[in-house]
């Protein structure tokens, strides 16, 4: 589901999960074992990236969700423990001494963006489409998006992304500040590739402890705050009704917008 490939000094984690590389807790525990190989090799850069063609990811399983909805108050507790797992595992990346990289070359939603927005730099495809989609459906981005889209960015913008489900071209997203490099589709991997080969070039020391710096610019009381009304939001009757709408309309074959 997660492929670890170490070429010198940069370590690749392909998300490798066909069709589209939703997440569940398999996928969420297959990333986590990818960072323990991080971890333990010599690698000095992180570079993710997607093997899913014209998808990078478009965050959870849909089939997971229906399971979860439809189970009552457990699979409430389910969805909120999986949610929790996801913030877990993308908090550890942001922590990690190593600088990350992602290469967004297909559309990038939900919980894939807040993985995304887990790493240090974005690279982003000009035509790419990215977001946070959770309101349409009564949830809000629990896994951090509420978190790191607003320091990355600032309130405005998250304000916009996520309280009117937008979703945007990556060329918007490199003009409001979330993604740091735009370029063509076609040359996002390469891009990326060479700016983690740029960054292992660097003194590792340095870049870990800039990081450590950079993060206590912000604060990290939000993320407990996005689970307690996770919570809240799964026991409400009315989230239940416009997620099954969803997943019915899903099923028709209809693409989510």
């Amino acid at each position: 589901m997660v492929k670890f490939e170490h070429d010198g000094d940069v370590a690749t984690l392909s998300l490798d999960r066909p069709p589209v590389n939703a997440l569940d807790d398999s996928m969420t525990d297959a990333f986590d074992r990818a960072l323990d190989q991080v971890d333990s090799s010599s690698a000095k850069v992180i570079l993710i990236r997607s093997t899913g063609g014209n998808v990078f990811s478009p965050g959870a399983d849909i089939g997971f969700i229906e399971r979860c909805i439809t189970a009552g108050p457990d699979g409430a507790r389910q969805m909120l423990n999986f949610v929790r797992h996801l913030q877990r595992v993308f908090t550890r990346l942001e922590a990690s001494p190593k600088p990350s990289v992602v290469a967004l070359d297909g559309a990038t939603t939900g919980g894939g963006l807040e993985l995304a927005l887990a790493c240090d730099l974005r690279v982003v495809g000009a035509s790419v489409r990215i977001g946070l989609p959770e309101s349409k459906i009564g949830l809000l981005p629990g896994a951090g998006g509420t978190q790191r889209l607003t320091r990355l960015a600032g309130r405005g913008t998250a304000s916009r992304l996520i309280l009117n489900a937008e979703l945007i071209s990556g060329v918007e997203a490199h003009a409001l500040g979330i993604a740091q490099y735009v370029v063509a589709n076609e040359d996002v991997l390469a891009t990326s590739r060479a700016l983690a080969e740029n960054l292992a070039s660097l003194p590792s020391n340095a870049l870990a402890n800039a990081k450590k710096c950079i993060a206590l610019a912000v604060s990290e009381d939000g993320f407990e705050a996005e689970l307690r009304f996770t919570e809240e939001l799964l026991r409400e009757p009315s989230t239940a009704a416009r997620i099954s709408q969803f997943l019915s309309t899903h099923k028709k074959g209809v693409r989510h917008e």
